[in-house]
């Protein structure tokens, strides 16, 4: 018995990103909110940044 591959055309692999960047965006788009929200509750700049795993930079531009 032979087990044969199985190309996947690259246009496959181009959707697949495409949606999983598309649900990236919706996910930091949600982050932005809850962070906001805690720096408006009084939270720290740089705890939330360290808690949401971004940097304190990105932290600024978002709550901009």
């Amino acid at each position: 018995m032979t087990i044969e591959t199985i190309e996947i055309p690259i246009e496959h692999w181009a959707e697949e990103r495409r949606q999983v960047l598309l649900e990236l965006e919706k996910i930091n788009d949600k982050l932005k909110v809850s962070a906001k929200r805690e720096h408006e509750r009084g939270g720290s700049v740089p705890a939330i940044a360290k808690r949401a795993g971004v940097t304190k930079k990105t932290m600024y531009e978002w709550l901009a």
